[in-house]
């Protein structure tokens, strides 16, 4: 009886035996049928921010409500795919920390003009981006660590009690 799903395992002894060409040529049309596999890719094989830059607008889009207040038009769980997505392509620390910051300075935005402290996932997914910005901002070299501490210091929400002073303390970041 015939298997009802394929498994990596089916398609991979085939995948080995293609020619270069023709393994170039398949990955070239996987690129250019899914924006997701685009994106990876890019990632992947690029350095610098342009890859990195479609994130950012990903979780923009996720995370900031169009046509005023509307918590449908945000997806907490779309914008944390988003940083995993990146930390599977790449998984460079400091790409890393450049998403998180990003996440809780949208977030922050969001929470001021929109007043979305009334949405608990909204709320508990910015707490926890927090933590864990600040824990790959730890991992980076101290030159790299400044600018980023900068930024999640600026972005404090104005109406909206967080951990950040908490994740300060415990990582050893300067809160003033």
């Amino acid at each position: 009886m015939p298997k009802s799903t394929l498994s990596w395992s089916d398609v991979k002894p085939a995948i080995v035996k293609l020619p270069l060409p023709g393994l170039i040529s398949l990955i070239q049309e996987l690129y250019e049928l899914n924006p997701d596999v685009k994106n990876f890719i890019n990632v992947r094989f690029t350095t610098g921010d342009t890859a990195l830059s479609q994130y950012k607008a990903n979780l923009r889009k996720y995370l900031t409500p169009k046509g005023g207040w509307n918590t449908d038009a945000i997806s907490v769980a779309k914008a944390k795919n988003v940083i995993a997505t990146y930390k599977k392509a790449k998984g460079d620390t400091l790409g890393l920390a450049e998403l998180c910051v990003t996440y809780v300075e949208i977030a922050c935005e969001t929470f001021d003009e929109h007043e979305m402290y009334h949405y608990d996932a909204f709320y508990s997914a910015f707490d926890i981006m927090i933590a864990r910005a600040c824990a790959l901002i730890s991992e980076l070299p101290v030159e790299y660590q400044a600018p980023l501490v900068l930024r999640l210091r600026e972005a404090q929400p104005q109406f909206v009690d967080s951990n950040i002073e908490e994740q300060f303390a415990k990582y050893g970041f300067d809160w003033q």
